[in-house]
C-alpha cells in the first residue's frame, strides 16, 4: 500500500536528516534567534542517499496528491510555508506532501507535529498569482451583475 511505503520512506528521511545534522552542523541556516527554530538546508549537493529518498517519496506522493489542491498550491507559489491543521488521528505526517507542516489541535491550542520546509517564491510568481486571483474575482463580480465581454467593449 502506498501509505505504508510512504511511512517507511519518511522514517528513513528523518533518520538521514538526523545523521546529516550530527555530521554536518553547518547545514543549519542560522535564520532564527533560537537554535531549535533554525531551518536546515538538506538539499545541498553530495547527499545522494537523501536525494534518492526524497525522489522516492515525491514519486509515491505524486500518486496520492497529483492534481489536488496540495499539488496546485505549491505549483502556484501560493505561500512560503504550507500547513495542514487537523485533529489528532485524522492525518499522519507521512501522508502529507514533502515540505508541508502539520499542526494538531490540542484543546484550544495547536501543536506542531511536523515542521514545514521553506518554499522560495519569487516576486514575479507572487504577482502572477495575485493577477490570476484578481482576474477570477473580476469575472465573478461581472457574472453576478450580468456584465459580459460585449458590455465592456461598449464602455470603451
Amino acid at each position: 500500500m502506498t501509505s505504508d511505503r510512504l511511512n517507511i520512506l519518511h522514517a528513513r528521511r528523518e533518520r538521514i536528516e538526523e545523521e546529516l545534522r550530527l555530521h554536518y552542523p553547518s547545514i543549519t541556516n542560522g535564520d532564527s534567534l533560537f537554535q531549535e527554530y533554525h531551518s536546515v538546508d538538506f538539499q545541498r549537493p553530495g547527499h545522494e542517499r537523501y536525494q534518492r529518498t526524497l525522489r522516492d517519496i515525491q514519486r509515491l506522493q505524486g500518486r496520492l496528491h497529483a492534481n489536488t489542491k496540495f499539488d496546485r498550491l505549491v505549483r502556484w507559489g501560493a505561500a512560503n510555508l504550507f500547513w495542514v491543521v487537523a485533529d489528532p488521528d485524522i492525518v499522519a505526517g507521512h501522508e502529507l506532501p514533502v515540505g508541508w507542516g502539520l499542526l494538531l489541535r490540542q484543546g484550544d491550542g495547536l501543536d506542531v507535529a511536523t515542521k514545514p520546509l521553506m518554499h522560495e517564491v519569487s516576486e514575479s510568481e507572487r504577482l502572477a498569482l495575485f493577477h490570476w486571483i484578481a482576474l477570477a474575482a473580476s469575472r465573478a463580480v461581472n457574472r453576478e451583475h450580468g456584465i459580459d465581454y460585449e458590455d465592456l467593449r461598449q464602455v470603451e
